[in-house]
């Protein structure tokens, strides 16, 4: 198996066959995995606590369950990912990238999540509001960007979920601008 960098440079080549294991040693030998390209792949409950993944690709992975504590994901892309019960904690996700990844149970306490950027055409729960550091983020919901100067408050009942930005509202499908007080 081999793990290629978004430019084709092979990162890590080896002859176990179970990617969250090969990904398990790498890390355990410090191979430096950044501008990794990690496409659908099944990385659920792998240990991948301490990882460099600065600007690598994820698509289409299901990284439920997967501790990614503690690592560099500066500038990593996420496409079309599960991240049902990840564990970001006290990771660096700066200038990260989510696109139409779903979130529930995600944890980013004590993470940097300095200009992260979230795109989807569904509304999904993430919570942010643990996250050690966070400002210039971007949320853009079926192609309209808001930003976020800090975390988005998250509201769900049986019937509807609204999300609260900082000067915008999106609830039912629809962006609701606020007005500021006087």
């Amino acid at each position: 198996m081999k793990v290629l960098s978004r430019q084709g440079k092979t990162l890590l080549k080896t002859d176990l066959d179970e990617i969250g294991y090969a990904l398990e040693k790498a890390i355990i030998s410090g191979i430096d995995l950044s501008e990794a390209e990690v496409i659908n792949k099944d990385l659920r409950n792998a240990n991948l606590d301490g990882a460099v993944f600065d600007g690598a690709l994820f698509l289409d992975v299901d990284l439920s369950g997967a501790n990614m504590s503690e690592c560099s994901l500066k500038n990593t892309v996420f496409i079309r990912c599960k991240l049902y019960d990840t564990c970001f904690a006290e990771s660096n996700l700066q200038d990260a990238e989510f696109n139409n990844c779903s979130f529930g149970d995600t944890d980013f306490a004590y993470t940097c999540l300095e200009g992260i950027k979230v795109k989807t055409d569904r509304l999904s729960y993430f919570n942010f509001s643990s996250a050690e550091s966070f400002s210039k983020g971007n949320f853009t919901w079926r192609g309209e960007e808001i930003p976020m100067d800090t975390p988005p408050a998250i509201f769900q009942n049986a019937s509807e979920s609204m999300m609260v930005f900082d000067g915008h509202i999106l609830c039912n499908g629809k962006i609701f601008k606020c007005k500021k007080a006087p």
